[in-house]
């Protein structure tokens, strides 16, 4: 009886040890390999030199409307803003990322709240780690989008007045960070020289919100401004700190972050 009860012991302890490791491997495989979505304009991922790391999946257009030259891409052209987004998210990139590029600006350039709550949607979430905006879509009062459940981590830029957004307007996701920790606005910034202090575009949106400041451009002089600056930031974190949850990835965040010196701002941080 003792050596039937002793093996039974033994089997239900080798099943528990197999179960736990099963776990461990499934927790660690899950976050091998970081999924990020990307909402914007236009992407042809066919020009890029993609090293072993990276996997993008087939472009989504929300829209399907946009059919795309991409043996003419021409860098000043706002179609191709979403290109310039995932090139400067993937500069120097060491980590296991599976991209897949979402775009919701129609054959017209035009965006709608029906575009962006396809991006949203319970699906595309359910297959993202972070997203990744360097967009956002104006409106005045209200529109029903505010009450969409954003929950997971949201890299997006803090926009700027210019002849599609006026001082007025709010954007979506932009005004969902008032309430929601997960969503990270990102501003740029001028750098200092030996002519001015660091500043801040006066047209620059959600100011009080932001969460970190970087610079307003890089080495390509096509692309510039806060759409630059949350593509760097996510580049940066992925270069800083591991994604193995969301809390802990965040914290990271803060945990590596600094504070700078831009114009009278009592609160500016970056990483």
């Amino acid at each position: 009886m003792d050596t039937i009860n002793h093996t039974v012991y033994k089997n239900n302890l080798t099943l528990r040890v197999l179960i736990l490791a099963l776990a461990l491997f499934l927790c660690f495989s899950s976050y091998s390999k970081i999924r990020i979505t990307i909402i914007d304009t236009g992407f042809c991922p066919n020009k890029l030199k993609l090293s072993k790391n990276v996997t993008i999946n087939k472009v989504i257009d929300l829209t399907n409307s946009v059919k795309l030259d991409c043996n003419s891409v021409i860098a000043s052209d706002r179609r191709y803003h979403g290109q310039h987004v995932l090139e400067t998210l993937l500069k120097d990139i060491k980590t296991e990322l599976i991209i897949t590029p979402l775009i919701i600006f129609d054959k017209d350039k035009r965006q709608t709240p029906k575009y962006w709550q396809a991006a949203f949607s319970s699906e595309i979430t359910a297959q993202t780690d972070i997203f990744l905006i360097a967009a956002g879509l104006p409106y005045k009062d209200h529109i029903d989008l505010v009450n969409t459940k954003i929950e997971k981590i949201v890299f997006v830029a803090s926009g700027i007045q210019d002849r599609w957004i006026t001082k007025e307007d709010k954007l979506f996701p932009q005004q969902q960070a008032v309430k929601n920790d997960r969503i990270l606005i990102i501003s740029d910034f001028y750098p200092k020289t030996k002519y001015d202090t660091a500043y801040v575009d006066k047209k620059n949106k959600y100011q009080e919100n932001v969460s970190y400041y970087f610079p307003n451009k890089g080495e390509n002089d096509q692309f510039t401004g806060s759409s630059y600056a949350v593509a760097k930031a996510l580049n940066k974190a992925l270069l800083i700190c591991d994604y193995k949850s969301e809390e802990l990835f965040l914290t990271c965040l803060k945990t590596k972050s600094k504070k700078i010196s831009i114009d009278d701002r009592k609160k500016a941080y970056t990483y």
